[in-house]
Formats: structure tokens, C-alpha cells, sequence
């Protein structure tokens, strides 16, 4: 069962088969960087974007839930419509309720054994809690936003987007999608994390927009920052991903400098024939995650340097050379072309052409694991990602 929610109604529906409703993270990030920019006849300056990021913890007494879920009155409230709207079978109803029913909490201390009712929460690695989730989050994105309102919801994770060129108006929807998210919370006995909930103004027109922008949320002014990381990606102001690009080299040099340390004192034929692997496995996935978004950033020079430092240090500890060795001598492309290829490949597994380095990739019809280079209608040559 997937755990994904993506700003879909019908939640119930991933019971069907073949109903495709789910998305993964960085499809849902990629939705909304789309929201963020302006459309492509529009002024990118006349636009003031506003994020703001949501998690939700759902609290009883001194037990905290991780994954808050609805409870079992809510749910026994909420499914049968819901049901009925998506045609679940009578069946599945039955084991979704089942599954909410007569659980309880056992603690035990010697001989001494306490058991409560639990009516919230689900089950840690729970393959059917994501389900009764998305039910009662749709009835959030159900709710009458205002029309310059976009939501885009991942399992808890809640990004709002309001767009206007006029201040008023971005104070008041911002305020009263504020409110909605707030009454729905306390409906469904949720409290939402003041702490980790912030808004960032991203390329606002003049600095006047950012001037008396307020926004409560149970009596708590939420910060206005200049950075907010959502879905795993740190996303700026300006939307470089400069900050998000060196965090994720920082991780992965880690990696490395832990890599050399043990090939120091355990150098052998098998660790060194697996350096390549280690690479590829290991260290290209951190800077690759969610590429898809930070990719049309990759030619700015302080990410370029930044990657390279990466790239070299993993060179030079494949081939155990000194730092004045050439990086080239470890037979790795340079890592800002491996996160293009990475690029590639993820586009073509939902397109049927990507853009690599200026030049559309496309699978040949007979062979499609073997890439065809063109550009424009003319074929170049071939190629192997």
C-alpha cells in the first residue's frame, strides 16, 4: 500500500485496481516548484509566492503518535461516504473498520499491567494507516479556498501556495486558509506544530510585500523565513537550491572521508574493486535526490565548484592518489553530468524524450534500454545512460 498522498481527492480509491492516485515525493516537490513559478506569459516580478509547511501531531494525554491518523469514531463517520463516493467494496470497509477496533495500549511494570483504549494513532509501518489518513486530510482540501489558493499535500506534510500581485489580498487568504486549517485540525483532534510551521516570501516584486504580512495560528504568529525545507529539499527564496546543493555535498563527503579512513586501515583487493560500486550506490543518490527540481540550477558556478569538490575527493580515494593526481584518472564523469544523466533517465521513465546537456534523448522503439541523441528532428548518434 502506498504512503503517498498528492493533493488527490478520492483518497480511498488506492483500493481500486489500477486507479493511480499516488505520486512519489519528488513528483509532488516538481508540482510544486510549478506552482511557484509564474506562468510562462506572465512577469515573474508582478507575483508574490508564499509556502507555508504543515505537520500534524495527533496527542493523547502523554502518548504522542508519530503517524496521527483519524480515530475511530472519525473514521467510522468518515469512510462510509466515502466509500460510497469512490465504490469501495462492502468488504474492504469491513477490514478497514475491523482494523480500527477494540485496540488497546498494554503497559506493563513487574507484575503490575495497565490497558487503555487506544482511539488515535496507527500502528508504526503500517501498510493500511496511510488510507484513513488521506480521508481526513480530503476533508481539508475539500474545504472553500480561495481561488489564488493552491494546496499541495504529501502524507502530513501540507504546502500553501497563494499567489497575487496584491498585498491585501495575500494577507487575507493567507490568514483564512490559516483559520480552515485550523478548525479542521481541532475537528479531528489534531494540533498543528507551531515550531515547524513558517512562511517564505519567494521573489516578491518590491520589499514592500514582505511589510505587515502576519499570520496566527492559534494565537501564534508564524515566522517569515528565508528558507524552508520541504519534502526533503531546502528551497530559497530565490530558488537556486545553492543552501540545498551544499547540504547534501556536506553528507556525502562524509561518506567519503568514513570510506577512506576505513580503506586506511583495511586496504585489500575486494574493498578497492568496490570503490566504483560504493560511488555509484552511495554517493551520487544524495545529490541526485529530487534532481528533477534542482537540475535547471546545476550550471550555476558555486554548485559546479561545489559538486566538483565531491568529485574530486571521491577520485582520488578510488585511485589512492595524492591531491595534486588528476581527477580523471579514476574514470568517473564529473558529478554534475552524472546528475544530468540521473536526470535523464528519471524523465524518460515518464516522457517519451529528455533533454540531456542541450540535446533531446529519446528511446529507440526497438531497443529501449539503447538512447537515441537528437537535436531538434535530426539524429546525431547514439548513446548508452
Amino acid at each position: 500500500m502506498s504512503t503517498e498522498k498528492f493533493h488527490k481527492l478520492r483518497a480511498l480509491g488506492a483500493f481500486m485496481k489500477g486507479d493511480d492516485i499516488t505520486m512519489s515525493s519528488e513528483q509532488a516537490m516538481k508540482h510544486l516548484m510549478d506552482s511557484l513559478l509564474p506562468d510562462g506569459n506572465a512577469n515573474e516580478d508582478n507575483y508574490t509566492h508564499h509556502i507555508w509547511r504543515q505537520e500534524f501531531q495527533a496527542i493523547q494525554l502523554k502518548y504522542v503518535y508519530d503517524i496521527p491518523e483519524g480515530t475511530e469514531e472519525e473514521l467510522y463517520e468518515i469512510i462510509p461516504p466515502e466509500a460510497e463516493k469512490a465504490n469501495i467494496p462492502d468488504y474492504l470497509m469491513v477490514l478497514i473498520k475491523s482494523y480500527v477496533t477494540n485496540r488497546k495500549v498494554i503497559y506493563k511494570q513487574g507484575s503490575l499491567e495497565l490497558r487503555k483504549e487506544c482511539k488515535k494513532g496507527c500502528p508504526q509501518g503500517s501498510v493500511l494507516g496511510p488510507t484513513p489518513w488521506n480521508t481526513v486530510l480530503d476533508m481539508f482540501l475539500r474545504m472553500g479556498l480561495p481561488s489564488e489558493v493552491e494546496v499541495i499535500a504529501y502524507a502530513d506534510d501540507i504546502a500553501i501556495v497563494v499567489r497575487t500581485n496584491d498585498r491585501t489580498t495575500l494577507k487575507n487568504s493567507l490568514q483564512s486558509c490559516a483559520d480552515l486549517l485550523q478548525q479542521w485540525a481541532t475537528s479531528q483532534k489534531l494540533t498543528i506544530s507551531k515550531k515547524k510551521t513558517k512562511i517564505m516570501v519567494n521573489k516578491p516584486s518590491r520589499k514592500s510585500h514582505n511589510r505587515d504580512i502576519r499570520m496566527d495560528v492559534g494565537g501564534t504568529k508564524i515566522e517569515i523565513v528565508k528558507e524552508i525545507k520541504y519534502l526533503g529539499i531546502l528551497l530559497d527564496t530565490k530558488l537556486n537550491f545553492q543552501n540545498h546543493v551544499n547540504q547534501a555535498c556536506n553528507r556525502a563527503k562524509k561518506i567519503l572521508i568514513a570510506l577512506r579512513k576505513k580503506l586506511f586501515k583495511t586496504w585489500n583487493l575486494p574493498v578497492a574493486q568496490s570503490l566504483h560500486p560504493i560511488y555509484r550506490c552511495a554517493v551520487v543518490p544524495i545529490p541526485a535526490y529530487a534532481s528533477e527540481i534542482s537540475s535547471p540550477r546545476l550550471h550555476l558556478s558555486k554548485i559546479k565548484r561545489k559538486l566538483y569538490s565531491v568529485y574530486g575527493l571521491a577520485s582520488k580515494i578510488i585511485i589512492g592518489g595524492y591531491s595534486s593526481c588528476s581527477h580523471e584518472a579514476a574514470g568517473l564523469p564529473p558529478l554534475d553530468l552524472a546528475l544530468w544523466q540521473v536526470t535523464c533517465k528519471k524523465k524518460l521513465k515518464k516522457e517519451p524524450a529528455a533533454n540531456y546537456l542541450d540535446q533531446q534523448i529519446v528511446p529507440e522503439p526497438d531497443n529501449p534500454g539503447r538512447m537515441a541523441t537528437t537535436m531538434g528532428n535530426v539524429q546525431q548518434g547514439k548513446s548508452h545512460l
